[in-house]
């Protein structure tokens, strides 16, 4: 090749190739005549060169790598099949307590606590024999710069089944927590126990207690009841003032078997429409005259509204509210309002009393709880029940409960109230004094004395017994309308005992009523799934013959 031919070339250079064509074409371009010797030793010098960036760039990669290993945060252990360490990254040579150097070819086993080893030789199987992924947690021997750890293991064999890559995570702390956690639950678990424990043993004690309270209180009200009725008009204030301390009993014990209904889950709420007032008005009618007696103005207007919830529940709970506004006001005045906030509408009973701290107004709605109110006359202390089972039916019944109070200014508590539709005026009932044959079997001579004579003073015929077997001997062949029995009767009979065998005797449609002073939830739970009709002692005397001419009433209306 000529320098005029070189001349040309420089004159018309095209585009520059890149890599060693590139470097050969240049030489070239420049003049310079190259023999096949000097262009091989070229090409060596230009791939001597690659193959130095090449293994530059791979000892980069390599000391990135290296970097990125041993500064995981997880251990990378390399275990040949015989249990030996062919290599550690520095993660896993700290968590195994010792250097890198040390650890090579030493035999993992020797690491791992005597009592998981049997643990570590099925993570073996798993992974060398099965060529399955393995995982197990192990407990690792402590070394001089550590406690015993916990470790989690996952490995795979690699293709030559000759070797596995192992990671080891240190899970000690999160075991301690899962422990700790879990011992917590325990504890929760057994104080739940011992609380339910402890409220069973109280509601038997309560039932214990209100059935021997019942017994002569029982007979007590049926007496004030018919001697009111028999005196004459300008001696009934006594009967009446016997009937008030009656009630007073009769309201303890009502709240503790309310209390237990609730808790025995009995109680079911019977949802309707009705007119609030009704409900106000009976509750005013019972309160009024000791907010008359204390000199407080209790107020409230027609409202004209309905509301849709169980009639008997929300009388409850309102009359509980109003009664405690009563109680602990001394000047001043209660007021019953309706409003809306928040989205719903809420009856609020405001009083001028003397208030509860803040820091007590969830308290107030415990069992058996009452503020000490500095400077409140408690004449008539409640038994701390009332908020208690008004929390609870509000709770069942689905009602959101509000309280607001300041000291020595008052207090405000709110009812959620559901909206209803307008029903028609049902007439009053009118209470049907057709005589009866009532066979009555109860143990207590008193109570079934008292029993016998208020229905006696109603016309009824009460045939008495105190067993099974007598009042089977007393009837003969005579069949009662209804049969009245006490639940528990002698030695281990019972009312159910008594009501089979006359239903036996007399028809499976014979009425039948249970009478009881006893509050235990178990029992009470029993008798609701029975569908027989129970009445509590003490007896109000109305509501004992009212349930009477229902009963009666529905089995003649059958017929």
């Amino acid at each position: 090749m000529d320098a005029q031919t070189h001349g040309e070339k420089r004159k018309t250079r095209p585009a520059r190739p890149s890599g060693r064509e590139a470097a050969i074409e240049e030489l070239a371009f420049e003049g310079k005549a190259l023999s096949d010797v000097q262009l091989l030793l070229v090409e060596l010098q230009l791939q001597n060169q690659e193959l130095r960036a090449a293994r530059d760039q791979a000892e980069l990669a390599l000391a990135r790598f290296t970097d990125l290993y041993d500064s995981a945060p997880v251990g990378y252990l390399s275990l040949r099949r015989d249990g030996s360490i062919r290599d550690v990254n520095l993660t896993g040579a700290r968590l195994l307590g010792m250097s890198r150097a040390k650890l090579r070819n030493a035999h993992f086993a020797g690491f791992v606590h005597g009592d998981d080893q049997p643990a570590l030789v099925h993570f073996a199987r798993q992974v060398f024999g099965e060529r399955a992924r393995g995982r197990c947690e192990l407990t690792l021997l402590p070394a001089e710069d550590r406690p015993p750890l916990v470790a989690h293991l996952e490995a795979r064999c690699d293709d030559t089944g000759l070797e596995c890559r192992i990671t080891i995570t240190d899970i000690t702390e999160r075991r301690r927590a899962e422990d700790e956690r879990r011992r917590a639950e325990q504890e929760l678990r057994a104080a739940k126990v011992e609380a339910e424990r402890a409220n069973a043993a109280k509601s038997r004690f309560l039932a214990a207690a209100s059935h021997d309270l019942r017994q002569p209180l029982s007979a007590l009200s049926l007496y004030a009841g018919t001697l009111e009725d028999a005196l004459p008009a300008e001696e009934r204030g006594l009967a009446r003032n016997m009937k008030r301390c009656v009630a007073g009993l009769n309201e303890l014990l009502s709240d503790l078997l309310d209390l237990s209904k609730l808790e025995a889950g009995v109680m079911k709420p019977t949802i309707c429409n009705f007119p609030l007032d009704s409900v106000l008005g009976k509750v005013l009618a019972s309160l009024e005259p000791k907010a008359r007696r204390k000199h407080l103005a209790l107020r409230y207007r027609y409202f004209g509204r309905f509301c849709r919830t169980d009639p008997v529940m929300f009388r409850r709970i309102v009359g509980n509210l109003v009664s405690n506004a009563v109680r602990y006001t001394e000047r001043g005045g209660v007021l019953i309002g309706v409003r809306r906030r928040q989205g719903k509408t809420w009856l609020e009973v405001w009083d001028t009393g003397i208030g509860i701290p803040a820091d007590k107004t969830a308290e107030v709605f415990e069992e058996f709880t009452r503020i000490d109110r500095p400077g409140h006359d408690d004449r008539e202390p409640g038994a701390g029940l009332g908020l208690a089972i008004v929390a609870k039916e509000a709770a069942l019944l689905g009602l959101e409960l509000r309280v607001r109070s300041v000291v020595g200014k008052g207090s405000m508590f709110a009812v959620e109230l559901p909206p209803g539709e307008a029903v028609p005026a049902v007439p009053a009932h009118i209470e049907r004094q057709r005589p009866l044959c009532i066979a009555v079997v109860e143990r207590n001579a008193e109570v079934a004395r008292a029993l016998s004579y208020a229905l006696l003073a109603r016309g009824h015929q009460p045939i008495v017994a105190n067993s099974r077997q007598a009042i089977m001997a007393s009837l003969g062949d005579r069949a009662p309308d209804i049969v009245v029995c006490e639940y528990r009767l002698g030695g281990t009979e019972t009312g159910y005992d008594v009501i089979a065998a006359l239903r036996t005797a007399f028809g499976a449609a014979l009425p039948a009523m249970l009478i009881t002073g006893d509050t235990d939830p178990a029992l009470m739970r029993r008798m609701a799934k029975t569908g027989i009709a129970v009445q509590h002692k003490p007896l109000n005397t109305e509501s004992f013959c009212n349930l009477l001419a229902e009963l009666t009433d529905r089995r003649s209306g059958a017929r």
